[in-house]
């Protein structure tokens, strides 16, 4: 039997569309940029505190609304059960996101111990964290990927992270000089 703890709150069903039982499929603000990745082959729709697995035909978005097709709903009678139903995915599909933990303020010592930078900013925006460093005086920022293998050590209580930093990555991921701030073209490096 499927319970709360194997899924996760997906979105909910906000009316039916057409004559062929087909569902506007309204997601929740988290996953609304994620459907487009996701495996829909089932959803669950909760009915009496029970998840109740459905077959997804179909899946496509068109001008930024969803459109859920399910095995069995074939017309505007069986389409009108669901609407309003709050529905589920699996937490398999989802998997276990971890939350980046957070090193602003932490310093950034070398593998020679020596020190690089305290860590201004992090941008988790994307795959690849990056570590933006405060700069020293009259100093560029200094942008170090925050990449598991150059990582040596951690310790929360010093604040401080001890990396393998590949010889010359400091140099030439100093942001100052790149662009021209006053008309946004590329300055000679």
């Amino acid at each position: 039997m499927i319970t709360e703890s194997d899924v996760v709150f997906a979105g909910t069903i906000s009316r039916t569309h057409g004559k062929n039982g087909m569902l506007l499929f309204a997601p929740s603000a988290e996953w609304a940029y994620d459907i487009d990745e996701m495996d829909f082959s089932f959803i669950f729709v909760e009915r009496d505190k029970c998840f109740i697995p459905f077959r997804v035909e179909e899946c496509r978005c068109r001008g930024g609304k969803y459109f859920l097709k399910l095995a069995g709903v074939n017309t505007i009678e069986d389409a009108e059960e669901f609407e309003k139903d709050n529905v589920y995915i699996s937490k398999d599909i989802v998997g276990e996101e971890e939350d980046t933990p957070n090193y602003e303020g932490y310093k950034i010592f070398d593998q020679d111990n020596q020190y690089v930078g305290t860590i201004d900013y992090m941008d988790d925006s994307t795959e690849n964290v990056l570590f933006y460093l405060e700069p020293e005086e009259d100093d560029a920022d200094v942008i170090i990927p925050a990449t598991d293998e150059w990582i040596i050590e951690i310790d929360d209580d010093a604040m401080s992270i001890k990396m393998n930093i590949p010889e010359g990555l400091v140099d030439i991921n100093r942001t100052r000089g790149v662009y021209d701030e006053d008309d946004d073209e590329e300055a000679d490096l």
